[in-house]
């Protein structure tokens, strides 16, 4: 599920857009600020497509941080 995918479902949880709006434009400051107001968002979602996202746009800073984040 990528971002259009949950702003057409009218996404129940705008943290969650926002993840993969970070994912997508490769900002860590965003991820890192979701991360201290919800410790375990990486666990409530597929990590599949933000890791893909980021990872096929060149954003090796935030794909690390989901990488380093989730272990």
């Amino acid at each position: 599920m990528g971002v259009k995918d949950i702003e057409a479902a009218g996404c129940r949880n705008d943290q969650m857009l926002e993840l993969y709006k970070a994912a997508k434009y490769g900002c860590v400051v965003t991820l890192t600020s979701l991360l201290e107001n919800d410790s375990l968002i990486l666990h409530k979602v597929s990590l599949d497509s933000p890791l893909h996202l980021s990872a096929l746009a060149g954003h090796l800073d935030f794909t690390k941080s989901l990488l380093n984040k989730k272990t």
